[in-house]
């Protein structure tokens, strides 16, 4: 997927469980509505958790199931640390992850 055809959907702040269902359906909207795929740039992300590790998951999910691309783009640190740790590196396409060059794929 390249960054050109793909849209963009920025998070900001602080994803937690009591925002987690508000800013699942704003990104499988866009998920459904992209005709190429979504890059999600979670450089604005203020931590990383279990609620978002939940969060990426939901939307790798949503665009599987509306045959689209989806990635993963500006991951801070704590966040790819926790995807480590779960074994999710292989699922979840992370790309310029803060501090982890290597996961651009």
């Amino acid at each position: 997927m390249s960054d050109a055809q793909a849209l963009r959907f920025p998070v900001t702040g602080a994803v937690t469980f009591d925002n987690l269902m508000e800013i699942r359906r704003a990104g499988e909207a866009t998920i459904a509505e992209a005709e190429d795929g979504v890059v999600f740039d979670l450089s604005g992300l203020e931590n990383g958790n279990s609620a978002a590790v939940a969060l990426l998951m939901a939307w790798f999910r949503a665009a599987d199931r509306h045959d689209r691309a989806v990635a993963f783009a500006g991951a801070p640190a704590e966040l790819v640390s926790i995807i480590e740790l779960s074994g999710l590196t292989e699922v979840l396409p992370l790309e310029g992850a803060a501090g982890h060059p290597e996961q651009n794929t």
